[in-house]
């Protein structure tokens, strides 16, 4: 599978969220089912990417606002989301996974 021509440009969030669609399409196809799981993963990391975006967004509005609690308030959600992605990583299916895509998302890897 050939990574997207625009992933590592300026649109790498949706180039990796297309390569890992594919990925799962040939993943599936193989398989002959469905992989609900991989999906689900997928969809989490879109929804993470998503509020990554809007908090950056927001973050920076109440910055030029002056809004310290409120910004400060905003971190600890940040913290929290770091939490659960921490979560994933100790998940042994995506540290496979992880490992096998290694070469995609690593330098000199």
């Amino acid at each position: 599978l050939q990574l997207p021509a625009i992933f590592g440009g300026g649109m790498m969030e949706e180039g990796l969220i297309e390569y890992l669609q594919k990925y799962a399409d040939e993943l599936e196809a193989q398989a002959g089912a469905p992989d609900l799981e991989i999906r689900a993963k997928i969809n989490e990391l879109k929804r993470a990417i998503q509020q990554r975006d809007s908090s950056v967004k927001e973050i920076s509005a109440r910055m030029q606002e002056g809004g310290v609690v409120e910004m400060l308030s905003h971190l600890q959600s940040m913290e929290q989301q770091m939490v659960q992605v921490e979560r994933n990583l100790e998940d042994p299916e995506v540290l496979r996974f992880m490992a096998a895509s290694s070469p995609l998302w690593s330098p000199g890897a």
